[in-house]
């Protein structure tokens, strides 16, 4: 008798089909999730362009923690935009062609219909609520251009984004599907791009560039620093500091700032109760810059050589240059403090 020939089971369909489900959910799963990445990227790049060529000074804030040099767009909001629309450009494509809706397994084809009509029903909400925004401002007479285009531009991209959806529910035409994802895709694509290139462009003022004003802050950093370090060691005897290098850095064993691109130390003159600070600005500064008052502490408490105590305190001077050199003249008030016995 001929020995059996012992094989291998034959992976059965259902098998495949159920790889396949998962990995088209999984596929779905991510999509949706770059996709509310790049749409509410794309939003708020949109919104910061706006105020940017339609500024509201209504909406301005002051933001005292805010970083040194003022972007009319952010970087950061600039790469996630560009990063996750090329993402959710690829992988809603990929998505579109694994039509996960429509699987065999019916986890999968109901979270797949979830995501799907969950997000037709965000759209729904948030343009119901960008018409009451817009009928509210219209009423109150206070819908400027610049919530009008913000306005606009949610509702555009909310129907965009409604129109391409509904050619994936389930039943619908394949090649619908595929036309207006290229549509959708392509007006995606065009509408970052524009918006990408303006932001980046507009971070580029009066022909300084981000460098530029990066280098510029990183001054202003360094003379409040400096400017702290001469407060918190006034000499009450002698009316000041006489030498910044001999005394804050030979006796107090301070390490200076120096300018970030020359090398050479900041110019620090001793004025009459007074002190001036120098420095070589590549451009004009920022309106953040020139709105900051200096580097804390505001304050220091200092003692002479008796033990007296004395507060030595810098009135609020701002930081606001142009380009080339500029100094700053800085007037400390000095106290004593009453011994209380």
């Amino acid at each position: 008798m001929p020995p059996t020939n012992i094989s291998a089971a034959p992976v059965t369909a259902s098998a495949d089909h159920s790889r396949d489900s998962v990995r088209d959910l999984i596929l779905s799963i991510l999509a949706y999730g770059v996709l509310y990445w790049f749409v509410g990227s794309l939003v708020w790049l949109t919104f910061a362009v706006i105020n940017h060529v339609s500024p509201d000074p209504l909406l301005e804030t002051y933001n005292y923690y805010g970083d040194a040099v003022e972007y009319a767009v952010s970087p950061d909001l600039l790469a996630s935009t560009l990063v996750a629309g090329i993402a959710a450009i690829i992988l809603m494509r990929l998505a579109r062609r694994s039509r996960a809706a429509e699987s065999e397994s019916k986890a999968a084809r109901v979270l797949a219909r979830v995501l799907l009509y969950g997000s037709l029903a965000v759209i729904f909400v948030v343009l119901a609520s960008d018409l009451v925004y817009a009928l509210r401002g219209f009423f109150a007479a206070d819908l400027a251009l610049n919530a009008a285009l913000k306005a606009l531009s949610v509702a555009v991209y909310s129907v965009l984004a409604g129109w391409y959806l509904l050619a994936l529910r389930p039943g619908a035409d394949a090649a619908t599907a595929a036309s207006r994802g290229r549509i959708t895709g392509t007006v995606a694509a065009v509408v970052t791009l524009a918006l990408v290139i303006g932001g980046g462009l507009a971070n580029n003022r009066d022909g300084a560039s981000l460098r530029d004003l990066r280098t510029d802050a990183r001054r202003v950093q360094d003379l409040q620093q400096i400017q702290s370090s001469v407060v918190s060691h006034w000499d009450v005897a002698k009316g000041g500091i006489p030498s910044i290098e001999q005394v804050l850095e030979d006796e107090f064993g301070l390490t200076l700032p120096k300018d970030p691109v020359t090398g050479q130390k900041y110019r620090y003159e001793q004025l009459d109760n007074a002190f001036r600070l120098c420095a070589t600005f590549a451009a004009s500064s920022t309106e953040t810059v020139g709105r900051q008052d200096y580097y804390y502490p505001s304050t220091s408490m200092v003692y002479d050589k008796l033990g007296a105590r004395y507060n030595v305190t810098l009135p609020e001077y701002g930081w606001s240059h142009g380009a080339g050199d500029v100094c700053f003249d800085r007037t400390p008030i000095v106290e004593a403090v009453p011994i209380n016995y």
